[in-house]
């Protein structure tokens, strides 16, 4: 979908918003994009930004932020059309899942889930335009082009402070950081993967300011232990500034480097000399990145010279994957570590469902494997108390059990539903699809 409506100068009515609101949803990880969104002018998301902090990441925030407020509370548990609603949301653009495999998740057909998804924009769009019209909905000018408007540059260009800083927008960002940093616990990365999934927003980035990047990442290079989304942002707030202001192409290359990967990329000014403050205006650019770079154990370094402009991230290198195992079956505890340890993945392991949950906090492991049918405190409520939990609730749960009951499982919470006898490709597929490093051959490595 095209955004709608760019520089309509008129009250916007319920059926553009919901259409806007959808917009900015499949472009929640594209912060240049929602830089300029209408959405967050109409939702005040510049009064909530910190002064060097992009639009586009306090827009990002407010959606985030209005996604969980849909969640139903725990009197609420029994509406199943709520949870739902919630489930798609979260897993779409919290989880950053493909569609196909949301419907997957929800245990519903690919028609099932488009209809379900127009029912959560809907409701994601309601809850907002409630807010747009308590906050004082304006009858015209709701949505100029923000480059028409006084305050602000070209478009794309970091916007200035405004007038009536409140702080929240430094407090929304610290709390976003902290959420992914958390979501990402214990998932990696493969650099190349997402290097080549960012070209469909870099070319005709690329291609409008007429221009080319590359980007060059060694195959024996190894995974990185940042969590896939985080990290394409990261990347995506350091090169589309440079395609947007800089003559010359761009280029981005990795090596790995005592425990670390180094990814350096470069853009060449072209010839023509830099505007005087253009340093502190890619430095405001690279807030929301940089943050994010140091949030996960790493550094970010800007070198600029009349030639060019020269970009260092530093990332950790993924270490083992870490899973925790919750089973009241000993032998089964047994097994598991032998197929998870042979696949370099190291193991917890507890033997009652409250054991487990304080393991799980503990530990904050990659993933997590849960019976059902467990003493004193099955494993229904043990994925609850995991789901309900602000710390535990992003980490993938994998249910393993006799029963077939994967609908429920999945409404519950969880990644992957697997039947016992779990068959160790099976469990390291699973554990795969989770985002962990798995080996696939080593010792023992036989079903």
């Amino acid at each position: 979908m095209s955004r709608p409506i760019r520089g309509h100068a008129g009250a916007v009515d319920p059926e553009t918003f919901a259409d806007l609101t959808a917009d900015a949803l499949a472009h929640l990880y594209d912060l240049p994009y929602l830089q300029t969104h209408p959405l967050g002018t109409l939702l005040g998301a510049r009064a909530r930004q910190r002064p060097t902090e992009p639009r586009g990441a306090a827009l990002h925030a407010l959606l985030l932020e209005a996604i969980q407020s849909l969640r139903p509370t725990d009197r609420a548990i029994g509406s199943a059309h709520g949870w739902r609603t919630y489930r798609y949301l979260f897993l779409r653009y919290v989880q950053a899942l493909s569609p196909r495999d949301v419907a997957r998740g929800l245990a519903i057909s690919d028609r099932q889930a488009r209809r379900v998804y127009r029912e959560a924009i809907d409701a994601l769009a309601s809850l907002l335009w409630d807010r747009y019209i308590a906050a004082g909905a304006p009858a015209a000018g709701a949505l100029i082009e923000p480059a028409e408007r006084p305050d602000q540059g070209a478009a794309g260009d970091a916007p200035r402070p405004p007038q009536d800083g409140t702080g929240q927008g430094d407090a929304l960002l610290e709390e976003e950081i902290d959420r992914l940093t958390r979501k990402g616990q214990g998932r990696t990365a493969d650099l190349a993967e997402v290097v080549n999934g960012l070209r469909s927003i870099l070319d005709p980035l690329a291609a409008r300011y007429g221009h080319c990047w590359s980007g060059e990442v060694p195959s024996d290079l190894p995974r990185v232990a940042v969590e896939r989304s985080v990290l394409r942002q990261i990347l995506l707030g350091i090169l589309a500034p440079l395609l947007e202001r800089t003559a010359g192409p761009v280029s981005l290359w990795a090596r790995a480097a005592r425990g670390m990967v180094e990814i350096t990329i470069t853009a060449v000014v072209g010839g023509r000399p830099l505007p005087a403050d253009w340093g502190s205006a890619l430095e405001e650019r690279l807030v929301v990145s940089r943050r994010l770079v140091e949030a996960d154990g790493g550094d970010l370094g800007v070198e600029l010279s009349a030639a060019e402009v020269r970009i260092r991230v530093r990332v950790p290198s993924a270490r083992r994957g870490s899973v925790v195992v919750i089973d009241d079956n000993v032998d089964v505890i047994t097994v598991f570590r032998r197929y998870l340890e042979a696949a370099g993945l190291e193991v917890h392991a507890a033997e009652t469902g409250m054991d487990g949950f304080r393991l799980v906090k503990a530990v904050r492991p990659g993933a997590i494997t849960l019976d059902v049918m467990m003493a004193a405190q099955d494993g229904w409520e043990t994925l609850q108390l995991i789901k309900n939990d602000p710390e535990t609730h992003a980490i993938p749960v994998i249910v393993c059990t006799v029963l077939r009951e994967e609908g429920l499982a999945r409404f519950l919470g969880a990644s992957e539903v697997l039947l016992k006898p779990v068959r160790r490709a099976d469990l390291l597929a699973a554990l795969a699809r989770c985002g962990l490093p798995v080996r696939a051959e080593g010792p023992g490595s036989s079903p």
